[in-house]
């Protein structure tokens, strides 16, 4: 999704490891959740306990424990890459689960090719929980006034493997 100033999407992605990079000045916070929604008498995961870890270019969570057949909610909040929520659904049980999410800024600091258009950030996700998951929803939001400055008409989520791949994106506000 994109929102914040004006617009939200949601995208699905399928997490697979990139390399990371370290930043400097961060926040750290204990998520406590309520467990997740199950499916099919799977029931929910229980209080789980997430580290919830922001800085100006980096989100990392860390401690993800999730039953199979069941989804859980990261509320991450305002962050300046504009990912504000992710969504997992696990085919498997996650224990020990993490995801980075960094913006790259510049994008030619990593080794693959610029998308072609207008581009609102660049994000690099690293994960351990490929495998384990039936699909993971990244909520991202979009300033408004990029959106109309640029005249863009549809915004989606893009993926980057040996090709750049337009992924299932769509306005939710």
């Amino acid at each position: 999704t994109f929102n914040i100033t004006g617009l939200k999407h949601t995208g699905i992605i399928q997490l697979s490891s990139f390399p990371t990079t370290t930043t400097t000045t961060s926040t750290t916070t204990t998520v406590i959740s309520s467990g997740g929604t199950g499916g099919g008498g799977g029931g929910g995961a229980g209080r789980v306990s997430i580290t919830l870890n922001v800085s100006d270019n980096r989100v990392q969570i860390e401690n993800i424990i999730i039953s199979a057949g069941v989804s859980e909610t990261i509320d991450i909040g305002k962050w300046n890459g504009k990912v504000y929520k992710i969504v997992i659904y696990a085919s498997q049980p996650i224990s020990k689960g993490y995801i980075k999410i960094q913006k790259i800024d510049p994008w030619s600091i990593w080794e693959v090719p610029s998308l072609s258009g207008d581009v609102y950030h660049y994000l690099k996700i690293d994960s351990n929980l490929g495998g384990k998951t039936s699909k993971v929803e990244l909520y991202f939001s979009v300033d408004k006034s990029w959106v109309e400055n640029n005249s863009i008409k549809d915004v989606y989520l893009w993926r980057y493997k040996n090709k750049w791949q337009r992924l299932s994106t769509e306005k939710v506000e």
